[in-house]
């Protein structure tokens, strides 16, 4: 197996470097220099892989020899995205809506190495159904936690969870980094198993 190649996390986001740590490869964390552009009239699938591609690319010229990742992520609901919620009337009008139904978490992942051009990506869908959420719950947990920076006003890591009947994909692409199929990719594409890797 060959050596370790230097890995790139394109995010600056806490959730997404503490999910790639489990697999116990060193890697970097860069900020994208990215601009999201969530106006794309595409499907939400391809937006989000088209997303993480984007935040990938935008780092080559800082790493011309490593492997970037990229992710991002979108809430679907009846074929439109749901927001960031911009007032807590808003959000809760959100969690409402989307009591006793199903809605899908898509997130997009790239990989691309900056030496070779090579890139690997697609999107993961997660659905999540909601049991029937009452309007003083909604208000209440609005209360709780800070959901204007969360898209679909939940977070069902916390105390969103309470909301959750069923999810229904994989766990950690329904929180914005699907690490199994990113461990996939860095094996049969970029031949790093992060089993068998030598340091």
């Amino acid at each position: 197996m060959a050596s370790m190649r230097t890995l790139v996390l394109a995010s600056t986001s806490p959730r997404r470097k503490s999910i790639l740590t489990n697999l116990d490869l060193p890697f970097v964390v860069a900020s994208p220099k990215y601009h999201e552009d969530n106006s794309l009239q595409i499907l939400p699938a391809d937006l989000v892989q088209h997303l993480a591609v984007g935040k990938a690319r935008s780092l080559m010229t800082d790493f011309p020899d490593a492997i970037i990742i990229g992710s991002d992520t979108l809430v679907e609901f009846k074929g439109k995205i749901l927001p960031k919620p911009r007032s807590i009337k808003e959000a809760v009008d959100m969690l409402l809506s989307l009591s006793g139904t199903s809605h899908s978490i898509l997130t997009g992942f790239a990989l691309f190495d900056t030496k070779s051009g090579q890139v690997d990506s697609g999107t993961q869908k997660t659905v999540i159904t909601f049991r029937e959420i009452k309007l003083e719950e909604a208000q209440a947990y609005v209360k709780r936690e800070d959901v204007l920076g969360v898209a679909g006003a939940y977070d069902h890591e916390h105390l969103g969870a309470v909301f959750v009947e069923n999810l229904n994909g994989d766990f950690y692409g329904s929180v914005g980094f699907p690490l199994y199929k990113i461990a996939e990719s860095l094996k049969n594409n970029f031949e790093m198993d992060p089993l068998f890797l030598d340091r």
